[in-house]
């Protein structure tokens, strides 16, 4: 599976590491996942 580039000066340091981190452990898993929803729009808009 592709890893996501969440472009780190768009979300915050915080957020960007536990994104990665929950990214690693599902991709551990096998699982596809995706960001969707208020996170996708709040990073979109600023």
């Amino acid at each position: 599976m592709d890893k996501m580039n969440f472009g780190g000066s768009l979300v915050e340091p915080r957020a960007l590491s536990l994104l990665t981190k929950v990214s690693n452990f599902l991709s551990e898993q096998g699982i596809q996942w995706y960001v969707v929803g208020g996170f996708v729009r709040d990073v979109l808009l600023g």
